[in-house]
């Protein structure tokens, strides 16, 4: 299996994102100047400029809010898959075994933060920051679901696939299963850990290796 670092995908999110604040501020610094340029020589101007002026600017505004705002989600949910994946590196010390992170090619949907091979299991794992509001928890499982589905045609010899939903910052839950819907309509047991479950989570990787 191709090894990558952990988070690969989130990093190319952030520098596109980077780039689209760059061209917004770029935009409203570009403006500021046709405005001083309105005020020092206002027969060159008409209202209707002025209007496409102060429109355009206030559109460069917007856009860099909005992407300053998706760049504090991303960094976030960077974060998170950095702390899992290394407390996955440190769980796999064994032969035989194998993790790859930020994987797309054989993703159903997205991207699979982690995959990890032991002897006895595949574990497909999603992570997160923190919480995942309640409306859009289901979708979750259910895209942790499809990349199961996907992972298990993948393998040759027919190995357990796991699904794993981790929410690396968030206090609360201990362990939990939950069931997600794949592509055919199947069910797909997944397990949440969250930040107090973490060494649990190492362990039970850790057992599958012995």
């Amino acid at each position: 299996m191709i090894r990558g670092a952990a988070g690969w995908f989130v990093r190319s999110r952030l520098v596109g994102q980077a780039i689209w604040i760059g061209a917004g501020v770029g935009m409203v610094v570009g403006l500021v100047f046709g405005l001083l340029f309105f005020w020092v020589l206002p027969q060159w101007f008409g209202l209707g400029w002025t209007i496409v002026i102060w429109g355009t600017t206030a559109a460069g505004i917007l856009i860099a809010i909005l992407r300053r705002w998706n760049i504090d989600n991303l960094r976030k949910g960077l974060d998170a898959e950095t702390l899992v994946g290394q407390t996955i590196e440190r769980a796999i010390t064994a032969e035989n075994c194998a993790v790859a992170h930020s994987v797309t090619k054989i993703a159903k949907v997205g991207d699979i933060d982690h995959i990890v091979t032991t002897p006895k299991a595949v574990w497909v794992i999603e992570t997160k920051y923190g919480r995942v509001p309640k409306k859009k928890f289901p979708r979750v499982l259910d895209r942790i679901a499809a990349n199961m589905c996907s992972v298990r045609k993948q393998m040759p010899d027919k190995k357990t696939v796991r699904g794993c939903l981790v929410l690396a910052f968030h206090p609360g839950i201990v362990k939990e299963c939950y069931w997600g819907t794949n592509p055919c309509g199947g069910q797909e047991k997944i397990n949440a850990y969250s930040l107090p479950s973490l060494a649990e989570f190492e362990k039970e990787i850790r057992e599958e290796i012995k």
